[in-house]
């Protein structure tokens, strides 16, 4: 806020915007709304293109999708064996005086997320691709989740994990994904 000569507030976005024509204005916003609206149509067009080669490569056929989770799954285990995966509970152990972030969440926010998977029924959770510091912390960015057999408690488990979640920022790969047994999180 300004003073004018006689001490008076005065603010001066109110000039600024005073001095803009109106029907400048509203034609910025007409064609701002063009742009989303065309926006949206190639969207869907594109969306339409995606499908339709899914179809033409037999991507949509549930032999495909079956073959698709089972081949996930087999990844999963695989990474869950490694020695940059380790169980979360276990890793996030108050004990252990090193930092230790799973995300951007707090180690007391980690602790929560593994608690409610657990309650929810997750057979086990891994912190996956464990990367440690000049400093000595040590960070994961990626949680893989054995499920279990529920489809509700599955539910769960994902709806869970939906908040923490985050996609790579050139969005190659998902916040998340899942296998028949198991599910990954990123946690960029």
């Amino acid at each position: 806020m300004q003073s004018d000569k006689k001490g008076a507030q005065t603010d001066p976005w109110k000039d600024i915007l005073a001095a803009l024509n109106p029907a400048i204005v509203q034609q910025a916003v007409k064609t701002y709304k063009e742009e989303i609206k065309n926006a949206r149509k190639e969207a869907k067009k594109l969306a339409a293109e995606v499908l339709q080669r899914k179809k033409e490569l037999g991507m949509l056929e549930p032999e495909f999708i079956e073959n698709e989770k089972k081949s996930y799954d087999e990844r999963c285990k695989l990474e869950v064996k490694e020695s940059r995966s380790k169980e979360l509970n276990a890793w996030l152990a108050k004990g252990s005086r090193q930092v230790r972030e799973l995300g951007e969440m707090t180690r007391k926010e980690s602790l929560r997320l593994a608690q409610r998977l657990y309650a929810h029924g997750a057979v086990k959770v891994w912190a996956s691709g464990i990367e440690r510091d000049e400093d000595g912390a040590e960070y994961s960015r990626r949680l893989i989740v054995s499920l279990p057999d529920s489809s509700i408690q599955q539910g769960k488990i994902f709806a869970a994990c939906a908040g923490p979640a985050r996609p790579n920022f050139d969005g190659s790969v998902p916040a998340a994904r899942i296998g028949k047994r198991y599910m990954s999180v990123s946690l960029m």
